[in-house]
């Protein structure tokens, strides 16, 4: 991982997600299961609930629907295929 930021980081740096952060934080959003976005990114479980704590913490909330609300006030954005 490389920490890059993503170019819709709007919070102070200290809030910023990097890029693998912020893909996750848009997978969450959009009502991805921990096991599904795993699966998704090629990543193991326990690392998606160590980037979903990682987001949680960086925006300030406490659960999945206060990361989506973060999402989306901020505009983020992913491109990817979907199934």
């Amino acid at each position: 991982m490389t920490g890059k930021r993503t170019p819709c980081d709007s919070g102070p740096p200290s809030e910023a997600l990097t890029e693998r952060e912020g893909e996750i934080a848009v997978l969450v959003a959009e009502g991805g299961a921990n096991a599904d976005i795993a699966a998704e990114l090629f990543i193991s479980l326990g690392t998606v609930k160590t980037h979903v704590a990682s987001i949680q913490r960086k925006f300030g909330v406490r659960n999945r629907v206060g990361i989506a609300v973060r999402v989306f006030e901020r505009g983020y954005t992913f491109s990817r295929r979907r199934k």
